[in-house]
């Protein structure tokens, strides 16, 4: 393995521990003492993944995670929680994180959970050639398998397995709404996933098509936690520009 991989964390021990554990699984390993430093080391180098504790003097966890996220270069970089308190766990929930991490923990825990941050796989629910060619060169152009499901039900199928980075959902495939599919869709991702809802025709609750009816769809779905609606329609840019603003 050749991914890089960033560990903040201002307890000198277990910074050791992840290190040698990591080295020895043939992955590179830079280090930081608190989340000043870590940004610091951004500026020389291109981590792969963040392995971040979340209270440090000088900056902490919450502080570095909001600086990243400001940083168009590094922003999409996944991030994996490490800390001692479980319920810091609660100051991260609904933000763009890829797993947790409760110390104290196991080193074969630490070992699957970087693995797993580190898969690129993207889900494509789609059953139109046309669309789905359209939808995915952007995906494979950064590196990303990509898995193909025609039907809702293929895709909740998926929820008892692999967590995808990238969910892209064809909204007119779905029979149920946001209220029904919403926790369904949240088992498919990890924390840090991003889920792209994708319209060009006639969509479910949007009677006639117009664009009013379009624009209550897409707020429904939002206040269930899905922001990223693309309508090929009406989109100023292309759908490639717009899944690469999200991913790169």
């Amino acid at each position: 393995m050749d991914a890089k991989i960033l560990v903040i964390d201002d307890e000198a021990l277990i910074v050791k521990m992840v290190e040698n554990r990591l080295k020895a699984s043939g992955y590179q390993v830079i280090t930081a003492s608190n989340g000043q430093e870590g940004l610091d080391k951004l500026q020389k180098e291109k981590p792969d993944l963040i392995i971040l504790d979340v209270l440090m003097p000088v900056m902490g966890g919450f502080d570095f995670y909001k600086a990243i996220k400001k940083d168009p270069k590094n922003k999409n970089i996944p991030i994996i929680v490490l800390t001692a308190r479980s319920a810091m766990k609660d100051v991260f929930l609904g933000l763009d994180i890829d797993d947790f991490i409760s110390k104290p923990f196991e080193p074969a825990e630490l070992l699957s959970k970087v693995e797993a941050s580190l898969i690129k796989k993207a889900l494509l629910l789609c059953d139109d050639p046309f669309v789905t060619d359209k939808m995915t060169p952007p995906i494979k152009s950064n590196g990303y398998e990509i898995e193909i499901v025609k039907d809702e039900e293929s895709m909740l199928e998926k929820g008892k397995g692999v967590k995808y980075k990238i969910l892209i959902i064809h909204l007119p495939l779905l029979k149920k709404g946001p209220k029904e599919l919403a926790a369904a869709i949240l088992k498919l991702k990890s924390s840090g996933s991003k889920v792209i809802l994708y319209c060009d025709v006639h969509v479910k609750g949007a009677e006639n098509n117009n664009s009013f009816a379009i624009g209550e769809v897409k707020n429904e779905w939002a206040k269930a936690g899905f922001k990223d609606f693309f309508d090929s329609r009406i989109s100023p840019v292309p759908f490639a520009d717009f899944v690469n603003s999200m991913i790169i």
